[in-house]
């Protein structure tokens, strides 16, 4: 799925220009359209239009589709911290408040949109559930236990796949590039650098200048929330063999991220303030 969206980026952005990407703004313009228009005939411009907006409306949905099964996870986990008025409000407030978060989070192309649009379903969560008066604290275990029986659910072979896939030479490639073209300007809100293997510390490093989600969690008033994400990538290094090793996030008050992947090590991530019991 996420080659075809490749494809279709590719032959959209070679035809208006190398720089135009997928930030858009509160209208739901992509703002390099926006720019570009004054210099493009008024038909090609529609169609340029229309094959942006088919694009951003198939991401759209597919994110929608995550949250749908997210939401199988969710629903018994926050019926039973609520009443049960309180629950379906909450549940039925969920996909219109991740709708509002995706028109304010620049799409940062197949690579990183899993992290992307993991991070605004729980963010989306935690403000529906703020509103029913509960702390961030007392969101994360939901999203904890959730993500932990969402990865329980896989498949043997689909665990496989995501550890090999984040050791694999297309990824590493994939990662090198994100690198290069976050340095020109960061990449649906991502700017990272790209770390080779240390022989005896990690296979290959990445250093997150910005996070996306981070970001998004301060813009919309959820940044107390914000550290407990970080959490989620200890779930996924247990589960999926990455070893990762950790020791700051922009999220947890850090200048920057320090990820470093060794495969089949020890998870080793170090956790400020908050402290999950």
């Amino acid at each position: 799925m996420a080659f075809r969206y490749k494809r279709l980026y590719r032959k959209v952005t070679r035809s208006i220009g190398r720089n135009v990407g997928l930030v858009t703004t509160e209208t739901g313009q992509s703002s390099d359209i926006m720019n570009i228009r004054r210099t493009v005939p008024d038909h090609l411009m529609r169609r340029k239009e229309q094959a942006m907006s088919k694009m951003l409306s198939s991401v759209s949905k597919q994110a929608h589709a995550e949250l749908a099964s997210w939401q199988a996870e969710f629903s018994p986990l926050v019926e039973k911290a609520l009443s049960a008025e309180a629950a379906r409000t909450v549940l039925s407030e969920l996909p219109t408040e991740f709708s509002r978060l995706l028109e304010r989070m620049p799409d940062p192309g197949p690579q990183m949109r899993a992290f992307s649009v993991g991070g605004a379903i729980y963010i989306a969560l935690y403000l529906v559930l703020h509103r029913q008066g509960m702390s961030a604290a007392q969101v994360w275990p939901i999203c904890d236990a959730a993500t932990r029986q969402r990865f329980a659910k896989m498949s043997k072979l689909t665990k496989w796949l995501l550890s090999w896939t984040m050791f694999s030479a297309p990824w590493r490639f994939l990662t090198k590039r994100l690198a290069a073209q976050s340095k020109q300007s960061p990449v649906g809100g991502w700017e990272v650098d790209y770390l080779p293997a240390q022989p005896g510390q990690f296979d290959y490093g990445v250093t997150y200048r910005r996070c996306a989600i981070a970001q998004l969690a301060h813009d919309v008033g959820a940044q107390d929330f914000a550290p407990y994400i970080c959490q989620s990538d200890i779930i996924g290094s247990e589960v999926f063999g990455w070893g990762l090793a950790r020791s700051k996030t922009i999220a947890q008050g850090d200048s920057h991220c320090d990820f470093r992947f060794r495969k089949g090590a020890p998870t080793d991530v170090k956790v400020k303030l908050p402290v999950i019991s």
